[in-house]
C-alpha cells in the first residue's frame, strides 16, 4: 500500500472523528474513568483490610475492564 493511500485513509477516519463525537469519549473518557474509580476503590478500601469484600471488590472492577475492553473495539469499528 502507497503512502499516499494510508494517509487518505487516515484523513477520511479523522473527519469521521470529527463527525461521530462519541468515539472520542467511548475511546478516552470510558478507560479514564474506569481506572479513575479502580484507583479510588483500591485506595477506600486499603485501610480496611477484609479479604473477602476486597478481593470481591477487585474481581468485579476486573470483570467490568474485561468486558469494556470486549465492547470497545466493537463500538469503534460499528461507528460507519
Amino acid at each position: 500500500m502507497e503512502i499516499r493511500n494510508v494517509w487518505s485513509v487516515a484523513l477520511k477516519d479523522f473527519e469521521v472523528y470529527r463527525r461521530k463525537k462519541s468515539i472520542i469519549y467511548t475511546m478516552v473518557i470510558l478507560p479514564l474513568s474506569i481506572s479513575a474509580l479502580f484507583s479510588l476503590y483500591v485506595q477506600q478500601n486499603a485501610a480496611s483490610v477484609v479479604t473477602t469484600s476486597y478481593s470481591l471488590g477487585l474481581e468485579a472492577i476486573t470483570f467490568t475492564s474485561v468486558i469494556l475492553a470486549a465492547i470497545l473495539p466493537g463500538s469503534i469499528a460499528g461507528y460507519r
